[in-house]
This record gives C-alpha cells, structure tokens and sequence, in this order.
C-alpha cells in the first residue's frame, strides 16, 4: 500500500513537471513570438570593424542615421577596429542572434578567412542586404609614363620584378591588385610587392614616389588624383566610366575583364530570425531609395548605392569566396 503511495506521488509531480514545462515552453516560444513581430523594442548596436573616419565608417554612419526613422529606434555605430577588422566581426559573430548586435563590413570577411588570419567566413553570419559598392582604380606614379593598362603589362614583361605595387597583405585592395595582374596574364611574381599597414601610407609612398603604383579607393587619394600630377589614374575597376571621374577608363574598355568593388554591406549573427532579418532589410532599402542619399554616397564617397536582399546577398557572397580562394592561389601572406 505505501508502495502504491508512493508510485502515485511520484507520477503526480513529474506529471506536474511536464505540465509546468510545457507551459514555460510555450510561454518562451510566445514571447520570442511577440518580441520577432515587435521588433526593434530598444536601440541596436552596429558594429564598424574600422577606425573612425574612413570611407566604411562614414558610409556605414550615415545610412544607419537615416534608417532610424524608419526603425522607430536609434542605431548606434561602434567602432570596433583590430585584428584585421576581426575584433569586431568576432563580437558579432558570437553575439546573440536577435538583431540587436549587427556588423557593417564587407569582403574584407572573407579576404582575412583565405589569408589564415581567422578560422571563419561569411557562413557565419546571416547577411541582411548589400548596401553599396565603391569601385577601385589603379593608380601609377605620375612620372612613369604608363597611360593605360597595356603601358603596365608592357613594362612588366619588359622589366620583370621592376615593377613596385604596394598591398595591405590579407584585405581587398591585396585580392584586387592580384585580380587585375592576373587578367593581364601575368603572375603577382612578376612584381614587387611591398606591403603597408594601412591606405594613408601607401597614398604618402605613391606621392613621394617611394612606391610605382596601387590599387586604391577614390575618396582615400581624391585631392591628389585630381591634380592627376603625383600619381596617374590608369583605369578604373568597373564595367562603366564613373559620374564623377569620366575621364578616366575602365578596365573592361581596357580589354581586361576584371571588374571589382568594395561591397558594403549588412550581416546578423547566425540563427538571427528571417523576420528579423527582413525589418532591417527594408529600412536601409528605403534609405537607400532616397535620390539625395545616393547623391551623397556618389558625390562625397566614391560609391554606388546598389540594393541587394539578403538571399540574394548571400548567393553573391558564395561567389565572392569562391572568387577570393581561387585569387590566393597566387598570392603570399
């Protein structure tokens, strides 16, 4: 008999253990429920894996401002440099994926996956939309003479390991430069590589001539590329000549089918729900939709607004690691 008891207390209270769980479950699933439809409900971080004041944190700043209106919440950039802008892709990466804690960076993601810097890429996080795209050009000292993409391939067969293009080993400019040297039929070994640790030292050793040429971004040598004295201005890296600087050729006009960009864009921690994903998605869309915006993003910044949704975002990033893998094979870090 206290046997018996003793059974029907015991099934009683894991009866009412599963029942409490049950509710808890369901209470939890509401709530997480309610908080994806109420979406944002307080402010969201948005990490810059950059320093202060560069083309990608004056972007990035910019339409994160203009999106707040359409959030109804205030987005706050957080300069998180280091690592190769792996500090702050790290932090968000492992950050909890419920849209609070977002990354605005680019290829840059992958770039330092295929250089062994880190041990993750862009399968690590779930990309909310491409944003803008701001096309290399490739710069030569002023006084060499070199006119046009076929001046520099000329002078590479002619002069093999003459030829001085600086790099910052492991980020874009690093793949870009290997890109258009490879679609020149030529092999990085054919030049001399001196690498930096950032964009002003390389614009500096350009300007004083310490360096033959780079790979560089419109608003980081603008003042001097006008002047069009210091360092010559051989192509751009698009399939159009730019609005704002349509004197210039392009590569493809060129004859080389290298085309490439620094695509920023917008990614969430992995396991960040789709409704989530999609609130972000369309207040930056709107922002970008605005003329005056794209205006200030051509005029000042050097770049195009060029809107892609998160799936078809992560299709392009696919390709992109496919692309940077296929480039390393060529390249020392």
């Amino acid at each position: 008999m206290n046997i018996q008891k003793l059974s029907i207390k015991l099934f009683l209270f894991v009866l009412i253990l599963v029942l409490v769980s049950a509710c808890s479950s369901k209470s939890t699933t509401n709530t997480d429920e309610k908080s994806k439809e109420n979406f944002p409900e307080k402010s969201i971080e948005l990490v810059i894996p950059y320093p202060a004041g560069g083309a990608t944190d004056l972007i990035f700043r910019m339409v994160a401002k203009e999106a707040e209106e359409h959030l109804g919440q205030s987005i706050v950039p957080t300069n998180m440099e280091g690592g190769s802008a792996t500090v702050g892709s790290r932090h968000v990466k492992d950050a909890k994926p419920d849209g609070y804690t977002i990354l605005g960076s680019h290829q840059g993601i992958g770039t330092v996956n295929v250089a062994g810097i880190v041990d993750y890429s862009f399968e690590e996080f779930e990309p909310i939309a491409l944003l803008t795209r701001t096309p290399h050009f490739f710069a030569i000292r002023g006084d060499m003479g070199l006119k046009s993409l076929d001046d520099v391939k000329g002078f590479v067969e002619e002069n093999p390991g003459q030829l001085n293009l600086s790099f910052i080993p492991g980020i874009t400019d690093h793949f870009f430069t290997a890109q258009l040297i490879n679609s020149m039929g030529l092999s990085m070994d054919d030049i001399n590589q001196v690498s930096f640790d950032g964009t002003a030292g390389q614009v500096n050793a350009l300007v004083a001539g310490d360096i033959d040429g780079a790979m560089m971004d419109v608003p980081s040598a603008r003042a001097y590329l006008e002047e069009a004295k210091e360092m010559y201005p051989v192509a751009v890296t698009h399939s159009e000549r730019m609005k704002y600087w349509d004197q210039v050729p392009t590569t493809v006009e060129q004859g080389f089918e290298m085309v490439n960009s620094v695509d920023r864009g917008l990614f969430a921690p992995k396991g960040t729900p789709e409704e989530i994903i999609i609130a972000l998605e369309e207040a930056f869309q709107k922002v970008l939709e605005d003329p005056e915006i794209q205006e200030i993003i051509a005029d000042e910044y050097g770049s195009i607004v060029d809107f892609i949704p998160h799936q078809e975002y992560k299709t392009l990033l696919d390709e992109e690691q496919q692309l940077l893998e296929e480039l390393a094979k060529d390249m020392d870090f």
